[in-house]
């Protein structure tokens, strides 16, 4: 009899991305393949997966990137009029075993709004339980090219590549006028080349709560 042995994995809050507006899409694409993604999205918000075309791959393209529209809601419910807020933001952890990153969640329900952002630092807000009635579906893929992903608004994107270092949080000062700092993006890395990494949506009902992104799960 085979005994499996299941590990517990650390968390750790990575940073926040700033949404625009209380309805836009995050996406979630290799910094390989950059503001190329913008060119091959979907006809419709539920076209997840983001593919483009390439001579160097057997199949004839690459799994790049993966979109998702994010709309933000209250406690009761209810949705927020893109006029009504103000630069919410959307943060994301991961999960490690020891040093090794397995697993990224993008924490929708924990959205903070310009109210609760007193400070630059990174703040770690309480994880939600992970209900039973959670629903999970396959998204897409994400190729990694042995560098780094990039998690952002897809209004973004291009400043996101421009702004990036090696830290996991992405920013762009404002002028010095108004001094303040803002969170565009979230990077890691990911030294591991030519593998699809599975991006899962976790609903309840139709309502989006969580984004994973399963690197533990990648395939060649």
């Amino acid at each position: 009899m085979e005994l499996k042995i299941e590990t517990r994995l650390t968390q750790q809050l990575l940073g926040y991305f700033i949404l625009i507006g209380g309805y836009s899409s995050c996406i979630i694409f290799d910094w390989g393949y950059g503001s190329r993604c913008l060119d091959y999205l979907g006809d419709s918000d539920n076209d997840y997966q983001v593919v483009i075309p390439t001579k160097h791959s057997e199949s004839g393209y690459i799994l790049a990137a993966v979109q998702h529209p994010i709309e933000l809601i209250d406690a009761q419910g209810n949705s927020f009029d893109s006029a009504s807020l103000l630069e919410p933001e959307i943060p994301v952890y991961g999960e490690y075993e020891g040093d090794s990153l397995k697993r990224i969640t993008i924490e929708i329900e924990l959205w903070i709004g310009e109210r609760q952002k007193l400070t630059t630092d990174i703040e770690q807000p309480g994880l939600p339980n992970r209900s039973s009635q959670i629903i999970r579906n396959l998204l897409g893929y994400v190729t990694s090219t042995g560098g780094a992903v990039i998690i952002c608004d897809m209004d973004m994107v291009k400043l996101c590549i421009n702004c990036a270092d090696y830290n996991n949080q992405i920013t762009d000062e404002m002028a010095e006028e108004n001094p303040s700092v803002l969170r565009i993006g979230v990077r890691f890395s990911l030294p591991i080349d030519d593998k699809e990494i599975p991006v899962y949506g976790e609903y309840e009902g139709n309502r989006l709560k969580r984004i994973t992104i399963e690197i533990a799960n990648s395939n060649s």
